[in-house]
């Protein structure tokens, strides 16, 4: 009997455990779990490639941006895609933001780095965010995109993970480091690299700029600005990032407009996938969280 006893004194511990787990973990948004965010990501997509932006469930008000500007769905760069051909696929029931990162085939038969983000309140579409470049230059190769990596979806092991918390400070350690122009305090994985519209950045031979350790150097910008971080995933030790990197140097000051995904292994950035643009000045991306 008091072993009978002994039991369910414990199973009330474990179960009143529980209890206080469940309270304190972060909460779903508007009951939409990874599983909903991923299959409205999709919808909007497969709509909006479609053309057929009335069907895109936005919320009356929906803030709609392209590389910061204000834009209508019916008004974009949409207009110019005609499919999905590669890419990541990311959710945060936290934030309730859904990502797709990766190239469309466009409808003169290029190809387009494109980044969208979506957020979604009682499963209806309240923002959407597009960071798209298609001028050529020393990266661009959006022809790479086509062969996403699997590190980027791949699950962490459990030991290897780290937290929330730890994931937006080690991203927050990277903007900071962008800032101060130094990797001095940015944990950066030994095999670390860089990729900005599918071109390889670092250790790329001539035609890249060093290790990700020297990647800060040349970095002229200020301190990066409008820093959110609408995606953080710890099974798969993600970070999505945004900000801007003001250019008060230029003659004609302007901003470069970032969205990146952080991959983060054993507490280091083990790689960053990178899309962006020039955006106007004042830097301001027109969003708050």
């Amino acid at each position: 009997m008091r072993r009978l006893r002994a039991v369910w004194a414990l199973g009330g511990v474990l179960a009143t455990a529980m209890v206080v787990a469940a309270a304190s973990a972060p909460a779903a948004v508007a009951g939409c779990d990874r599983g909903c965010l991923m299959t409205a990501l999709d919808r909007y997509i497969d709509r909006a490639a479609a053309q057929d932006f009335t069907a895109l469930a936005l919320s009356k008000g929906a803030e709609t941006r392209e590389n910061t500007l204000a834009t209508r769905p019916d008004a974009g760069v949409w207009k110019t895609l005609k499919r999905v051909r590669a890419g990541y696929r990311f959710a945060d029931p936290v934030t309730g933001n859904a990502v797709f990162a990766g190239v469309f085939e466009r409808r003169d038969g290029g190809l387009t780095p494109l980044l969208l983000r979506i957020r979604l309140k009682n499963r209806v579409v309240v923002e959407s965010e597009i960071a798209w470049n298609t001028t050529p230059g020393r990266y661009f190769h959006p022809e790479e995109l086509l062969y996403p990596d699997i590190l980027y979806e791949a699950v962490v092991p459990a030991a290897r993970r780290s937290t929330r918390a730890e994931l937006i400070r080690i991203a927050g350690l990277y903007l900071d480091g962008i800032g101060a122009h130094s990797s001095a305090g940015v944990p950066l994985g030994y095999r670390c690299d860089k990729y900005y519209l599918g071109g390889k950045v670092t250790n790329n031979g001539p035609d890249g700029v060093g290790s990700c350790l020297t990647s800060f150097d040349g970095v002229r910008a200020g301190s990066p600005v409008g820093r959110r971080f609408p995606i953080v995933d710890v099974e798969r030790g993600i970070v999505v990032v945004s900000f801007l990197m003001p250019n008060a140097y230029k003659d004609r000051p302007d901003a470069t407009y970032e969205c990146e995904i952080l991959k983060v292994v054993d507490g280091r950035i083990r790689s960053f996938e990178e899309f962006g643009n020039s955006s106007a000045w004042p830097p301001d991306s027109g969003f708050k969280q």
